[in-house]
């Protein structure tokens, strides 16, 4: 046979195969519209849009000086009572009235002081080097304790009149203390050796008013180990005694207890006055005469200081700033000057009080150094 040709009606069935091949490949036309959405599968859940997540709470920040937190001037008080509440409530706002006009006027801020007591020294020592930011009215050995541990400020200290009771004193004998508690050791004029010097009462018996007393035993015995005498192992015996009158009458008596001992300064002529006038066991000294039983030693040259009076320290900065600090010894300072301390009078009897700095209180500093006092309290 020959070669096999195509012919036209092969050529048109091959084409229509291909086409309808085609047309099932892409979808063709099956009646469907191919133009409709596909469905989601129903495994397949929708997403909800998301809420905006609210932030934390700021709290507003409270700053010191303000009447959310005032600024602190406390007091160390043996005793609180109604009295000395309303003092220190009415005293605070006396305080805040004075600061606030200078704040409003200087830098248009507000300004708030808070007066509080405390139960004793050690407490305000705390008070001043950790605890919350003020100012503390404490005596000297806790100003120089803050000073050394956390650089507290003195800013003004009390003064007492020309006659200031000490406890241990007849009602009718009064001390000099304008700046500070000062003292005088008497002795027994038979004393021997017979004492030109404080390292000369090495070995002398002792009279005090007790292990606690301030004059009689804790200043006294700084002045001892400020000259290098050991008052618990350098004296002889040491003899607690009522009061100074029964000590000046014991270191008068050759056979007495005591050959010396510490006494307010200025009150040995008061004290031999009541010794005179006792009725039941009167005692004569006379000390205008060339060689009296008693004498003071180093009168009018003591090597000790007096014992300054009560100290308003406060806290370091930037505990407490400088301008706060600034304007609470302002308001104070108006409130002296204008006469409305009564309030303070019922907290902190004085005569008057003084703006100090801490060259006031060297010679007080280097007496301690001297005597190796501990700080610690």
């Amino acid at each position: 046979m020959g070669e096999q040709t195509i012919n036209a009606k092969t050529v048109s069935i091959i084409i229509l195969l291909i086409t309808a091949i085609i047309m099932v490949a892409c979808g063709g036309d099956n009646g469907e519209d191919s133009s409709s959405e596909p469905e989601a599968p129903d495994n397949v859940s929708s997403t909800e849009t998301p809420s905006p997540t609210s932030l934390p709470e700021i709290a507003t920040p409270v700053y010191l000086g303000t009447s959310e937190q005032p600024v602190q001037m406390l007091v160390v008080l043996p005793e609180v009572d109604s009295d000395t509440q309303r003092a220190a409530r009415d005293l605070g706002e006396i305080l805040t009235e004075q600061a606030q006009n200078d704040r409003l006027e200087l830098f248009d801020l507000e300004m708030a002081i808070e007066v509080d007591s405390l139960n004793g020294m050690d407490e305000a020592l705390v008070t001043l080097c950790e605890g919350e930011p003020g100012l503390v009215w404490v005596d000297a050995f806790t100003y120089i304790a803050a000073e050394r541990q956390c650089g507290a400020i003195p800013l003004m200290q009390v003064q007492q009149g020309r006659r200031f009771s000490v406890e241990g004193l007849p009602r009718t004998a009064h001390t000099e203390a304008e700046a500070g508690l000062a003292f005088s050791i008497v002795f027994r004029s038979g004393l021997r050796p017979f004492p030109a010097a404080v390292t000369d009462l090495a070995g002398a018996n002792v009279c005090r008013l007790g292990p606690d007393d301030r004059i009689s035993w804790v200043y006294f015995s700084l002045a001892l180990r400020a000259e290098g005498i050991n008052p618990v192992s350098d004296l002889g015996t040491v003899t607690d005694v009522e009061d100074y009158v029964e000590m000046v009458r014991e270191i008068n008596d050759p056979d007495g207890a005591c050959d010396v001992g510490a006494i307010p300064r200025g009150t040995l002529p008061d004290i031999v006055d009541v010794l005179a006038e006792d009725e039941d066991d009167p005692v004569e000294i006379d000390l205008e005469a060339n060689s009296p039983s008693v004498l003071l030693l180093l009168d009018g040259e003591e090597t000790w200081p007096a014992i300054p009076h009560m100290v308003l320290v406060a806290a370091p900065p930037p505990a407490l700033a400088d301008d706060l600090r600034e304007s609470t010894q302002i308001a104070l300072e108006r409130v002296l000057d204008d006469g409305t301390n009564d309030d303070l009078q019922v907290l902190l009897p004085h005569e008057e009080i003084v703006a100090v700095t801490p060259s006031d209180f060297d010679d007080f500093r280097e007496w301690l150094d001297a005597a190796g006092w501990s700080m610690a309290r």
